[in-house]
């Protein structure tokens, strides 16, 4: 038996949301730039997808901040995700970001930290003298756990 983690299949990509045609609540701002009456909350928008008449609840909160409710699980949301022809939350519609998927982090972090110390942007680049006033690596306490002596016995 394999130990817990190893092997299996790879997890199936999720699609994503900079890839999914969306509507917007702003999108709809000619149609809902009609001023509700004080004690009227929600309104319902009808759109056409796909030749498909649909409705959509829009709710007002008191400060005048609109939302989409989401067709299956009815929570308050800006952007509908068509989806399976159908308009749901990207938590419904199993979407995830972009952003999330980015495999280089070490690059990344690489980058910044030569950034910080003022090297060229190049990975295989040379990186500048330490400046007299810094302490090296190896005087620091803090990075050996102890009080800085690295080769003292107690």
């Amino acid at each position: 038996m394999k130990p817990f983690g190893v092997g299996g299949r790879p997890p199936r990509p999720r699609p994503l949301v900079e890839r999914t045609p969306q509507i917007c609540v702003y999108d709809l701002a000619g149609s809902l730039f009609v001023p509700l009456a004080r004690e009227e909350r929600e309104e319902e928008v009808h759109v056409v997808i796909n030749g498909k008449p649909e409705v959509l609840d829009v709710v007002r909160e008191p400060w005048g901040q609109r939302f989409f409710l989401c067709p299956d699980c009815s929570r308050k949301v800006w952007h509908l995700y068509l989806r399976n022809e159908r308009l749901t939350c990207r938590k419904c519609a199993g979407l995830d970001y972009a952003s999330r998927h980015v495999r280089r982090r070490g690059l990344n972090r690489a980058r910044r930290l030569r950034q910080k110390i003022g090297a060229p942007a190049g990975l295989l680049s040379t990186i500048p003298s330490r400046p007299r006033h810094w302490r090296r690596a190896s005087d620091c306490g803090a990075c050996w756990g102890g009080d800085g002596d690295r080769g003292a016995t107690s």
